[in-house]
C-alpha cells in the first residue's frame, strides 16, 4: 500500500516558529506544545510556545469529505478557526487559519506530494559506517560529531560542468529566503555542513543564526557522477520543497539514503528556508582566477 498523502500542509504564519511548515501525511495528527525546540514525531505537530497546551487539538482525516476534521482538546486554552472558537468538530478548508495559543497556522493545499523516498532522487544507502553515513547520529537535542571535511576543494570546483554548456561550469549557492539570516547568500564548494552559528570558526560551513536548528544539522556533498549536490543522511528534521512542471512537491527528507538536490529546491531547517541557486560561469575566467 502506498504511503498516505493528504495533499495538505500546515504553515505557521504568526507567532513562534513563523514560516515553519508541517507536511500532513498521516490520517490522525495531534497539535501540541513541544518540550524542546525542533521536536518532531510522526503524527504530531509540535509548537514551541508556552501558550500551547501539550495536547491542544487533533486532526482526523475524513475520506468522504477528502479533508481533515479539527477537534479542540485543551481544557485551558482555546482553539480558534478563522477567528471563531472551534468548540465543535469542523472540516478544514484550504487557507483556513487555526489559532493555537498565540500561534496561527494556515492549512495549505499543494497540488502533488510525495510521502517518502522517490527512487530517481534517492541513491541507495551505504552499507555500514562510512564518511557518507557515520554511525551513531544523535537526536536533535544532542550535538552530533562533525563529518570530516576535505582540506582541498579547488579541484571539485573547477571540475563541475554541465552537459550542453560547453566552456562553462556551474556554481551553486544557498540563498536564505526566510529566517533570521534572510537576504544572505552562501557559496557552496565541495562538502558543506549546515548548522547553527555557535561563534566557533568552521571551514566549509553554512552558519545560521537560528535557535531551532542544531550546530551540525545537515551536510551537503558534491556528487561528481551526478553533477549535483546531495543531502547526506541526517537524524535532524529537514524538509524539502520542489516545483516540477508547475506542481509543488514537499516532504520530510528521509533518514536513509542520499537525496540529490535540484536547482531552486527549498530546504527548510527550523525557521530558515534556503534556496539552492545554480549559475553558469565561463571556464576560462575560473582558470585565470586560480592561476
Amino acid at each position: 500500500m502506498p504511503p498516505f498523502s493528504s495533499g495538505f500542509q500546515l504553515k505557521i504564519i504568526e507567532g513562534t516558529g513563523r514560516g515553519q511548515v508541517f507536511p500532513l501525511d498521516t490520517k490522525e495528527l495531534t497539535i501540541g506544545r513541544a518540550a524542546n525546540p525542533g521536536e518532531r514525531a510522526p503524527g504530531y505537530v509540535f509548537l514551541y510556545d508556552d501558550t500551547v497546551s501539550r495536547i491542544h487539538a487533533q486532526l482526523f482525516w475524513d475520506d468522504g469529505q477528502n479533508g481533515y476534521i479539527l477537534h479542540h482538546r485543551s481544557q485551558t486554552n482555546p482553539t480558534m478557526l478563522n477567528g471563531a472558537p472551534a468548540e465543535e468538530p469542523r472540516l478544514l478548508e484550504p487557507d483556513d487559519s487555526i489559532t493555537i495559543g498565540k500561534v496561527v497556522l494556515q492549512i495549505q493545499q499543494i497540488e502533488r506530494r510525495w510521502a517518502g523516498p522517490v527512487a530517481p532522487m534517492v541513491a541507495p544507502a551505504t552499507a555500514g559506517p562510512s564518511s557518507d553515513n557515520p554511525a551513531g547520529i544523535a537526536p536533535l537535542q544532542s550535538k552530533r560529531p562533525h563529518v570530516p571535511m576535505p582540506t582541498e576543494t579547488r579541484k571539485v570546483a573547477v571540475r563541475i560542468t554541465m552537459g550542453g554548456k560547453g566552456g562553462q561550469r556551474s556554481e551553486f549557492r544557498l540563498n536564505v529566503v526566510e529566517g533570521p539570516d534572510a537576504g544572505q547568500s552562501f557559496p557552496l564548494r565541495g562538502t558543506m555542513s549546515l548548522g547553527r552559528d555557535t561563534g566557533e570558526e568552521q571551514p566549509n560551513a553554512v552558519l545560521l543564526r537560528d535557535e531551532f536548528i542544531c550546530p551540525d544539522h545537515a551536510v551537503l556533498r558534491w556528487s561528481e557522477p551526478d553533477g549535483k549536490y546531495q543531502l547526506l543522511p541526517t537524524a535532524n528534521p529537514v524538509a524539502i520543497q520542489r516545483t516540477m512542471e508547475g506542481l509543488v512537491w514537499s516532504s520530510e527528507v528521509p533518514t536513509q539514503g542520499r537525496l540529490l538536490l535540484e536547482a531552486q529546491d527549498l530546504l527548510k531547517l527550523g525557521n530558515t528556508s534556503l534556496e539552492l541557486v545554480q549559475t553558469f560561469v565561463e571556464q576560462e575566467e575560473e582558470t585565470a582566477r586560480l592561476t
